[in-house]
């Protein structure tokens, strides 16, 4: 295989390989179509030289449902520009591809370890790569017993996430410690894999693991609904989720708390010097009458909440879909209003929303 042309070509040439249904996207072109709805995309960005050695970056992108995008990064070294992009696309088919694969299109492969673990006290599916190696690594994997116990331990929303961990050293010094999840620094575990005595070598080497972690009701995956589904009304969007395997309850829950939840970030941000003031609570509205909800303690919005200043501050979503999010939030609605009656959003104060379960 060639690998000096188009990354995104040589990307469905490698799905192909493994038997997989690859098109292009009519409305991008830059995006591969896979099945179950999966997109997949890739990018090659020079790093310049190190040494007597070419660097490349490759970025492959895998999108799951809209708005959730997946980007493994993998480094390339050669002598000339061919050998350098051919040591990234191993780097990545050693290391994430096959974890992509058996996670996102539940492709059968012996390449990766599927295990259980409980991860903030809740049982998840783990699916691992092998660890990507250079230099001389020595034979002591303690260090991967010391990650598991750090992610076993650490709070984690339920489900679909992704981590990746590298490290490397350099004559006993280190010189990498990142551990990211879903492409964003996980402190809580990188902080005691920076402290773990790892093992010392007179020479360079590195490591590097990735894995999929799934399980449990998926806030992300609600987000893609409510975005494919701007135009419809509440009820139809909670028929789309109960349809995915949703409880009606939940349904409902999301389909109010995830705008809601956007809507005071984004709020809270562009009137950071004098915010609207929001109600702690919400009325949840059943069929045997009414009862507080205390918003900073369900975990739906507290996860949906997460989840819009991490977009916000990453600027992981397109704008459109941010928008598609927003225009279902009644209080961005109101302040909106208020705004356009020259009124200062610092002057207002909310009311509890009335969120409906019948």
């Amino acid at each position: 295989m060639t690998f000096d042309r188009d990354p995104t070509e040589v990307l469905a040439d490698l799905l192909r390989t493994h038997h997989v249904e690859v098109g292009r996207d009519d409305r991008d072109p830059a995006w591969l179509t896979l099945p179950r709805g999966v997109r997949a995309s890739a990018a090659v960005y020079d790093r310049g030289r190190h040494g007597d050695l070419q660097a490349v970056q490759l970025d492959v992108l895998f999108e799951p449902w809209t708005g959730c995008v997946m980007n493994e990064s993998c480094a390339g070294f050669g002598t000339d520009r061919e050998s350098t992009l051919a040591s990234a696309w191993q780097n990545f088919a050693a290391g994430s591809f096959h974890v992509l694969l058996a996670t996102l299109l539940y492709h059968d492969t012996e390449e990766v370890d599927r295990t259980m673990w409980d991860i903030d006290g809740i049982p998840r599916a783990v699916t691992l790569g092998g660890v990507v190696s250079r230099g001389a690594r020595p034979d002591d994997d303690g260090w991967l017993h010391a990650f598991e116990a750090a992610v076993r331990t650490a709070i984690l929303p339920e489900g679909l996430h992704w981590i990746r961990l590298f490290y490397a050293q350099v004559e006993g010094e280190e010189v990498a410690c990142e551990v990211l999840l879903d492409n964003v620094p996980w402190e809580e575990v990188q902080e005691p894999m920076a402290a773990f005595a790892w093992p010392a070598s007179d020479d360079y080497y590195s490591v590097r693991l990735f894995l999929v972690v799934q399980g449990g009701l998926d806030i992300r995956r609600a987000m893609a609904v409510l975005i494919d589904h701007a135009i419809r009304g509440d009820d139809q969007v909670v028929e789309e989720l109960v349809k995915l395997g949703y409880e009606l309850t939940d349904a409902r829950l999301l389909v109010a708390l995830v705008p809601l939840a956007f809507g005071r970030v984004v709020a809270s941000d562009v009137f950071r010097e004098a915010p609207p003031r929001f109600s702690d609570t919400a009325v949840l509205v059943t069929a045997d009458g009414e009862e507080p909800l205390l918003l900073d303690e369900d975990p739906f919005f507290a996860e949906a909440t997460f989840l819009a200043r991490q977009t916000m501050s990453i600027e992981s979503m397109a704008p459109d879909h941010i928008n598609a999010l927003l225009g279902r939030s009644a209080e961005l609605a109101i302040v909106q209003a208020a705004i356009d009656g020259r009124i200062d959003p610092g002057e207002l104060e909310l009311p509890p929303p009335r969120i409906s379960l019948t």
